[in-house]
């Protein structure tokens, strides 16, 4: 039907047909906005502590490895965001942690990190860690836990293809959102407390083979 054989009902009816649609968009818009937002208010929050390198290759570190920790680092903080987790700031966190990393590794310091997640009011601690054997053999550990309980909220490994910031920063982004970011949101929608580990222990390096999807090369 052409607008100038419209009849005066007929345009008065295609005019609420399209109020209705725009108003339903809106609603829509409007309701996804409030669902990110409660989301974001309901999710655990999160204090990334720190990723730090463990070299027993036989070449000397190089800068630009420990530069690429920032770059792991702010990948990590980036993929909680833009999955709903409330992260702490990374400068207060930073100036927290500073004074322990000079002296151990967060990954061994039988307790402390829990101890900086309780300071920075935070609900879990995320810890990371690159293991370099040697440029062709590298490994990406994440573990966060829970800062009341000390529980192991998610951990996952990852094995790097090669000493690059493409290589690092894929590695990452692989290990967060097939691995880390999955078992953070199971242990979100259980609805109850997570239990405590029996005893403190230092954490290590390792493979856990009761994980199928641990240990697997990003390609």
């Amino acid at each position: 039907m052409r607008p100038n054989d419209m009849r005066p009902n007929d345009m008065r009816r295609l005019a609420d047909n399209a109020l209705g649609r725009t108003g339903r968009v809106a609603v829509l818009l409007l309701a996804s906005m409030i669902g990110a937002s409660a989301l974001a208010d309901t999710r655990s929050s999160v204090a990334v502590l720190g990723v730090e390198l463990i070299d027993t290759s036989p070449a000397v570190t190089q800068d630009r490895e420990r530069a690429r920790l920032q770059l792991v680092q702010h990948e990590i903080r980036q993929q909680l965001t833009q999955h709903g987790y409330p992260v702490i700031d990374a400068q207060r966190t930073e100036q927290l942690v500073r004074g322990v990393r000079q002296s151990e590794y967060l990954h061994q310091c039988n307790g402390c990190e829990l101890e900086l997640g309780a300071e920075l009011s935070a609900d879990w601690v995320l810890i990371g860690w690159i293991q370099k054997v040697s440029n062709l053999i590298l490994n990406l550990n994440v573990v966060v836990l829970d800062v009341r309980s000390g529980a192991d909220v998610a951990a996952g490994f990852v094995d790097l293809r090669g000493n690059t910031d493409e290589s690092w920063r894929r590695a990452t982004r692989y290990l967060m959102t097939r691995i880390v970011l999955k078992r953070m949101q199971l242990n979100e929608h259980r609805g109850h407390p997570l239990e405590p580990r029996a005893a403190t222990r230092k954490r290590t390096p390792r493979r856990n083979p009761a994980h199928a999807e641990d240990g697997v090369s990003p390609v």
